[in-house]
């Protein structure tokens, strides 16, 4: 009986050598999913394990998904010698033509710009794209021509880490402008934290515009903890600076005073994801729906938030007859536990001594 639907999780260098000159063809067939999760060695050349790697992916003929955690390939983390990702080139035969999902979970977020320039031209069926970094920001190529010629124009589904939405945001012209021209036929936007780490990270929070009713200024800030909540304000400080509204109990959702807070936030939060959702749509015209998570819990005697799960918001795009568009953040969320959440399938590698 043929092998089928395999998941195989390779953490290890020589295990990938032993799976790219000892397994069968008939095991190799049978792998649907990879994950690589390997370390970069002490100054190694990557010049000499590119050839092995897109050999390997290459002899896996029905992989449908791939998921990069740690890239043998990092030239950041540990000094390494010979060309740099940029320098890399996939051999001309090589299509890797069943991967519908790519996912990279790199530590390394300086890899990611590169890793999606080196891996993405070679998928030519690829449609769902995860990454945990910054947002590539098109300055490896800077001719759009050839940028738009580099990669699959037919992804549709992009999920971000959201620790990277500050990098865009500080800099939205720049980092939407390459949204548009990186995935122009993008359906779909997830945005969340991947990890729940407490890394450097930000809040989206929205205010009142002054002087006008029902229209929201958006704002992005780093914080040395990251906690990715909405955060709603019903009237700016008068020095512009967030935290003087901290103890107002009819500003920040997270606090345990008085149940005002709670009915304040929820009175408000509709209107502060609809800001946010039309920015994306306003920048990323094929946009048609996305989603907003944000964590909720209890609180400890340290006033720290104890993480249970997210709630996931949709929102879509409405477009009325004549052409006009508006957004709509649906009513009620998605609740997601942290146990509905964790994925430890495939923490097992599959070996061939196994066989």
């Amino acid at each position: 009986m043929p092998y089928k639907g395999l998941h195989v999780v390779l953490k290890k260098w020589e295990t990938l050598v032993d799976w790219t000159v000892k397994t069968p063809n008939s095991v190799l067939a049978g792998v649907r999913r990879l994950t690589m999760d390997i370390w970069p060695e002490n100054d190694s050349n990557i010049a000499t394990k590119w050839p092995t790697i897109i050999h390997f992916l290459g002899s896996l003929t029905n992989l449908e998904e791939l998921n990069l955690i740690r890239s043998p390939l990092c030239r950041h983390v540990r000094p390494r010698r010979g060309p740099t990702l940029e320098e890399l080139r996939s051999p001309g035969y090589m299509v890797l033509s069943k991967i519908r999902s790519f996912a990279i979970s790199d530590h390394c977020d300086d890899c990611q710009d590169e890793l999606l320039y080196l891996f993405l031209p070679i998928m030519p069926s690829v449609k769902h794209l995860k990454a945990s970094g910054r947002f590539p920001d098109g300055q490896l190529m800077t001719n759009e021509q050839e940028l738009r010629l580099s990669v699959p124009n037919h992804v549709t589904t992009f999920f971000w880490k959201m620790c990277g939405l500050c990098d865009l945001l500080l800099d939205p012209e720049t980092r939407f402008s390459s949204i548009e021209v990186f995935l122009p036929d993008l359906s779909s936007l997830m945005v969340s934290h991947y990890d729940f780490e407490e890394n450097n990270g930000c809040h989206l929070r929205a205010r009142p515009s002054t002087g006008i009713e029902d229209q929201w200024d958006i704002e992005f800030s780093y914080f040395g903890g990251f906690c990715p909540a909405f955060v709603t304000f019903v009237k700016p400080s008068e020095d512009g600076h967030w935290f003087d509204l901290i103890d107002d109990p009819d500003g920040p959702v997270f606090t345990n005073k008085i149940e005002l807070d709670t009915v304040s936030y929820e009175a408000k939060v509709h209107s502060a994801m609809s800001a946010g959702a039309r920015l994306f749509f306003t920048h990323i015209p094929s946009l048609q729906t996305g989603y907003f998570w944000e964590p909720y819990g209890e609180f400890d005697s340290r006033d720290y938030l104890q993480l249970k799960g997210c709630y996931r918001w949709e929102y879509r795009r409405v477009t009325h007859e004549d052409g006009v568009w508006d957004v709509e953040v649906l009513a009620t969320p998605e609740l997601l536990t942290l146990e509905f959440m964790a994925n430890t399938d495939g923490d097992n590698v599959f070996d061939t001594e196994d066989l």
